[in-house]
């Protein structure tokens, strides 16, 4: 009878029903009758822990349960009763761990270890393994991560029930996360989901599917975010089960759905949650709803969106600690995803006032954090670092050691100081692995611009060492990157096989890893085009990569980026001697530079339009395109490319071949190299045409072949009958080739001459038709 009251009142304790108290306190009553002590035990911290929970769901101090623990633990001080004690000193440590700052939690500390050695001496395993899991708790949010992997390892090991096996399962997970090592995290969290599945406690199952989504969003693995979150809020639904955990449970589907590019639908999603929990009575949830649609129009094409739900969120009945300063910050982060910079910081200096006359140091410190990222973007050197000192101040003033370290790294950043990357590194004590792999980061970059290469390339092959370990690819391939880039600065030969390695890790959907694979798909163009161009394999791979950078970068809508990828499609094509063929890229890419109004990188396009001009015989037009080039270069003080386009103009006045400038490096449109010093693609057909009417068959269908295989990647069965679109071919492709035809077969043909014949005979036997006529 009094175990059935425990379980009832410890369900209970999740909703906080106002029976569970009563329960739990009829079944100490009977625990003390039948001289169960351990009943007794889990009887009170099932009540201390209600009284807890009621304080932290109403904005209170828990006195009351400050004060059950405290009598009781001096009851059972003095009637000796040891196991009895170091409950108590559970039940307060638990107390003094919800509570922010570092005095709380390390007297909670001091509280749960001395819990543990009472319980190690009385080999009350059970107990044992509660205070381990609390451990763990304690020192995730000391920032102490190796000891909390230490306790959870120990509970682990001792665990004998599933459900203590499931949570000492996420104990690890939360030192994994600590770590920064969010894919082993969510692995973790995924393992203990599983074991509560089996048990058949759906509650538990859902809130372990919550922690998989959290750190699978950290780990950018969005698909298994999604999925997770998807999970766990059908569970929340099914069980009527409510606490904020669906609202949690939303957010996260949210977050993922706005990664993966589909804004508009979590919006919609979050519309339809609010009005259920406004159904529901739970004006909270609808409140934290109406704040997910305005997250998720600020993550989409139309941020004015965002404004609406924001400002209904700032007017609900919700007296949690930070949420005003949350809801400004929100709003800045929706005017500045519209440009409106200015209004932005109006938002946050608001969230910073409000974070204060709250004491609210996390709100605080993220406020300033924030401030120093639009200052830093306006160019606004000294107003950047007022903030990012203001917030390491309060950051150490909180105890909050890793968020020092990243605000050093940003004063490093802003001052051009590598000493205090080494004082980031040196506060990281606690084997932060991700903020250290930003301090090696921070530190290449600065290596590289005192032209220290050799430091810089140490530095970022030691970052991705690092970063190896924490299981987030996209952040790997970022790594690689880095380090591709300064081999090829150093001249090595690892550049390609390392930025290889960087793509293939990049191949995933998700919208975030695509900028990132333009870069690399990019970065390989600019190593390939040093090899033989001779070769037909190399040729292949630079038409192959710059379409497909091209591909990619049309959906991420960066224009830069698109403007940089067209840039280099152009450059292909002039050093493989397509000069027309590159002309149509240039011209887009400076229209784009226009729009942009990044005048250097537009006086490159006009200088490559200039060379590709003069390199199909256009000398008069070239000269009026490097005249242009020049005239930007000089308005913009690009002293490089103004020497570039008069080397260019001099060569052409002496009727020589004009210099190969530099070739061009990422992040924006720079110079081409000589369009003209590449073999001509024409050389390579030899044998095809010989005059009107001489097309042959069999050579016309090779010929095609050979054409599709060299703008695909060549890996796939192609036949005369293969379908362009099954070898691989889009839009792009196709207009390469008809231009290969043209070319080739002295025709005049159009794109969508490849849809209306779309299988290689079909056009075969209609170039040769058209060649009879």
């Amino acid at each position: 009878m009094a175990s059935e009251l425990l379980r009832e009142a410890q369900e209970g304790l999740d909703e906080l029903h106002p029976e569970a108290f009563g329960k739990a306190s009829e079944a100490l009553d009977l625990f003390r009758r039948g001289g169960d002590n351990f009943g007794v035990y889990d009887a009170l911290r099932a009540m201390v822990s209600y009284h807890r929970q009621s304080a932290l769901r109403d904005g209170r101090k828990p006195l009351e349960a400050l004060k059950l623990a405290e009598d009781h633990l001096e009851d059972f001080r003095r009637s000796g009763d040891h196991c009895g004690e170091a409950c108590m000193l559970l039940s307060l440590a638990e107390m003094n761990m919800d509570r922010r700052g570092p005095k709380k939690r390390l007297g909670a500390l001091e509280s749960c270890q001395r819990a543990l050695s009472i319980f190690q001496e009385q080999r009350a395993t059970k107990y044992e393994v509660m205070a381990q899991l609390i451990l763990t708790n304690l020192y995730f949010k000391l920032e102490q991560p190796l000891k909390a992997q230490q306790a959870s390892e120990e509970a682990l090991s001792k665990a004998a029930s599933p459900r203590s096996v499931g949570k000492a399962l996420h104990a690890a997970a939360l030192a994994l996360a600590a770590m920064g090592r969010y894919g082993a995290a969510a692995a973790k969290a995924a393992e203990a989901a599983a074991v509560f599945w089996q048990e058949g406690d759906r509650k538990m199952q859902a809130s372990q599917l919550v922690s998989v989504a959290q750190w699978s969003l950290k780990a950018s693995d969005f698909f298994a975010a999604l999925k997770a979150s998807e999970e766990a809020l059908r569970i929340f639904q099914q069980l009527g089960y409510g606490k904020g955990w669906q609202s949690k449970a939303l957010g996260f589907l949210c977050e993922s759905l706005v990664a993966l590019n589909q804004a508009p639908k979590a919006a919609k999603l979050a519309k339809e949650f609010q009005a259920q929990f406004e159904k529901d009575d739970d004006p909270h949830s609808a409140a934290r709803a109406l704040q997910l649609q305005g997250y998720c129009w600020s993550g989409s094409g139309t941020p004015e969106r965002a404004l609406e739900p924001l400002q209904a969120a700032s007017e609900a009945p919700v007296t949690e600690k930070g949420w005003r300063a949350g809801i400004l910050q929100d709003q800045a982060a929706s005017f500045l995803a519209g440009g409106d910079s200015a209004a932005a910081l109006q938002k946050l200096s608001a969230a910073l006032r409000a974070a204060r006359a709250e004491t609210d140091r996390r709100g605080e410190a993220l406020a300033l954090r924030r401030i120093f990222r639009v200052h830093w973007e306006r160019g606004d050197v000294q107003a950047a670092r007022s903030a990012a000192e203001d917030a390491r101040a309060v950051a150490k003033a909180s105890g909050d050691t890793r968020g020092e370290a990243q605000d050093l790294l940003r004063l490093a950043v802003v001052q051009q100081d590598s000493t205090k990357v080494f004082e980031a590194i040196e506060l990281l004590s606690s084997a932060d692995a991700r903020v250290e792999a930003e301090a090696l980061k921070v530190l290449s970059d600065l290596r590289r611009s005192e032209d220290q290469l050799e430091a810089a390339l140490e530095a970022a092959e030691e970052r991705l060492r690092i970063v190896r370990g924490l299981g987030d690819l996209h952040l790997e391939a970022q790594a690689l990157l880095s380090v591709s880039r300064l081999h090829l600065a150093l001249g090595s030969g690892d550049a390609t096989a390392t930025a290889l390695e960087g793509l293939q890790l990049s191949r995933g959907n998700e919208p975030r890893q695509r900028p990132l694979r333009v870069e690399l798909l990019l970065l390989l163009v600019e190593l390939t085009v040093v090899e033989p161009l001779e070769e037909a394999a190399a040729r292949r791979k630079l038409l192959r990569w710059s379409a497909e950078a091209l591909a990619v970068a049309g959906k991420v809508g960066d224009q830069s980026l698109r403007a940089l990828a067209l840039y280099w499609r152009a450059y292909v094509w002039g050093i493989l001697g397509r000069p027309s063929s590159g002309l149509s890229f240039a011209r887009e890419a400076r229209d784009l530079c226009i729009k942009l109004e990044h005048k250097a990188s537009e006086a490159r396009c006009w200088l490559m339009i200039a060379q590709l001009l003069f390199a199909q015989g256009s000398r008069e037009e070239a000269l009026d395109a490097a005249s242009t080039a020049q005239h930007l270069a000089a308005s913009c003080g690009d002293l490089d490319a103004e020497v570039e386009v008069q080397n260019f103009k001099d060569s052409l006045s002496k009727k020589e071949p004009p210099p190969a400038p530099e070739t061009p490096s990422a992040p924006g449109p720079a110079a081409a190299a000589s369009p003209e010093d590449a073999p001509s693609r024409a050389e390579a057909s030899s044998g095809v045409v010989s005059g009107k009417g001489s097309l042959k068959p069999e050579e016309v269908g090779r010929q095609l072949i050979g054409f599709v295989k060299e703008l695909t990647s060549g890996t796939e069965e192609v036949e005369l009958d293969t379908a362009f679109i099954d070898a691989g071919m889009d839009s792009l492709s196709g207009v390469s080739l008809v231009s290969m035809l043209n070319r080739d077969f002295q025709t005049a043909l159009t794109p969508s001459v490849v849809f209306d014949y779309p299988t290689i005979r079909m056009l075969q036997e209609y170039l040769i038709r058209e060649s009879q006529e």
